[in-house]
């Protein structure tokens, strides 16, 4: 219960508050929220000083912009009540749209993959403006009120909403109707994570994605939303990543997963700051080879 009056809290606040002053409160909370999180903390900052590569950086400092980018993607997505195609325009600069709609016109449907990177729902969201049809996946809260609250707010914006509990039968009807298929793939949620080289360490990743594009033979479009001030955002879409199926359906699954680390580490070395990953690179791997059927 205390998970939900949280977020609705938080809710009153994001649509109540005047920008500016909503991302006052979302900071600060973001700074005492990285004060009681010590494990979190130390994770976003080793994946920092990956990032760098040595090189001088004030990671301390970096570690701040991460959590408190976090809580300003929070508050915009849940002050956003409607997003209108104005809106749209005068928030959101589109880049490569051109590459999805060429995906698209293969009949096979479309599967988007995004990041824990900026403003990962505002994609899906302006997809259904545009007038795309979007089938977003989307993580279980574990509370029922809260996950009502996430569904509520993004049907709101015009997306079908398929929880990430057995979704694939309801992700193959959608690209089998030629609809878009969007999630976010750079953490593994449940069991059966492929491992991918990002960053020179190890990071487990669904399966999902690299799967269907493989039964549906639906090309998946890496797309990220970054933030380039307050309110103004980049949309850019990256050419589609395709593979043969050769008989060896796991290399295949390894191989276009390990495609789309490639392209997340150019927009994570671009951006740092903007990807909200609170998981030490490597740990997971570890712990799956210690425990091979983890809890999801």
């Amino acid at each position: 219960m205390r998970s939900y009056l949280g977020y609705w809290a938080a809710q009153r606040l994001a649509v109540g508050l005047p920008l500016p002053a909503a991302y006052w409160v979302a900071e600060h909370l973001a700074d005492l929220q990285a004060w009681r999180a010590p494990e979190d903390r130390a994770a976003v900052e080793a994946n920092l000083a990956l990032i760098q590569e040595g090189r001088p950086a004030d990671l301390p400092r970096l570690r701040q912009a991460v959590f408190r980018g976090f809580a300003r993607y929070l508050f915009e997505f849940l002050r956003l009540r409607r997003l209108d195609r104005a809106t749209l325009d005068r928030w959101v600069r589109l880049e490569g749209r051109g590459l999805l709609d060429a995906a698209r016109a293969q009949g096979r449907g479309v599967i988007v993959v995004s990041a824990h990177l900026g403003n990962w729902e505002l994609g899906a969201a302006a997809l259904a403006v545009l007038g795309y049809p979007v089938t977003a996946v989307a993580l279980e809260h574990g509370h029922p009120r809260v996950d009502e609250l996430f569904v509520r707010q993004r049907e709101r914006l015009g997306m079908e909403v398929v929880p990430l509990g057995g979704a694939m039968r309801r992700c193959l009807a959608a690209l089998e109707a030629g609809r878009i298929v969007a999630l976010v793939g750079d953490r593994n949620y449940g069991e059966g994570g492929v491992a991918v080289r990002l960053l020179g360490r190890t990071l487990l990743l669904p399966r999902g994605p690299a799967w269907l594009s493989l039964h549906q033979q639906a090309p998946i479009i890496p797309a990220f939303v970054v933030r380039t001030e307050p309110g103004a955002y980049r949309f850019i879409f990256e050419p589609a990543l395709t593979a043969a199926r050769s008989g060896r359906e796991e290399a295949d699954v390894q191989s276009l997963l390990q495609a789309y680390a490639e392209v997340l580490e150019r927009y994570v070395r671009a951006y740092p700051t903007q990807w909200c990953f609170f998981r030490r690179l490597g740990a997971e791997a570890a712990g799956a080879a210690a425990h091979p059927h983890p809890r999801a």
